[in-house]
């Protein structure tokens, strides 16, 4: 996979899901951790996503909404 390819995969990384065990995310990793300019880019993506995850929980959701888009309604 080129670098180009890696990003695309990485870009639709979760960590707090099992992304790791995937053997397309888990080849993507295992190329970011050995060169030194993609790792940086990963690291950038990483900090940007949990940035803008924080902010749209910032987001006021109205109750009921919210519940519709859970399936708590």
């Amino acid at each position: 996979m080129d670098k180009d390819a890696v990003k695309v995969v990485l870009q639709s990384y979760c960590a707090r899901t099992d992304d790791e065990n995937d053997p397309l995310f888990r080849d993507a990793l295992a190329q970011a951790s050995n060169d030194p300019a993609l790792a940086e880019w990963f690291r950038a993506e990483q900090e940007f996503d949990a940035v803008m995850a924080e902010k749209f929980r910032d987001v006021p959701v109205e109750t009921a909404v919210k519940k519709r888009l859970l399936g708590e309604e």
